[in-house]
């Protein structure tokens, strides 16, 4: 039976489909190792989801699963705004698998070319 609403996988609504996972990941990698490499501090979700055009529920459920794995952190501001960041062993991880002379890649926003 069809989805009445066009979504490729009805089990999984706001998903991206499994090809665009991987970027979709390295999307959100790549952003909080960008802040981490800087040393700024830790980056709002809602400032994420405009780096990388998520929609804040596809950010949040990406985020719960690398926060369990060890991945990010998520913490609240002195605002009460929720953010996230790499966890040191994670950032040191990315740190020694990139080539320090290749810039890392940031995606631009998404959100205008998806409406």
């Amino acid at each position: 039976m069809a989805d009445p609403t066009g979504d490729p996988d009805p089990g999984a609504p706001g998903l991206p489909p499994d090809d665009a996972a991987d970027t979709v990941f390295d999307a959100v990698l790549a952003e909080l190792y960008a802040q981490w490499a800087q040393q700024l501090r830790p980056l709002s979700l809602a400032r994420l989801c405009k780096r990388t055009g998520l929609r804040m529920s596809t950010l949040k459920r990406l985020l719960t699963t690398l926060e369990a794995s060890g991945v990010v952190v998520l913490s609240y501001n002195a605002r009460e705004v929720e953010c996230a960041a790499l966890t040191e062993s994670a950032a040191a991880s990315l740190s020694d698998a990139l080539d320090s002379s290749d810039p890392i890649e940031t995606y631009p926003d998404q959100a205008a070319s998806s409406d």
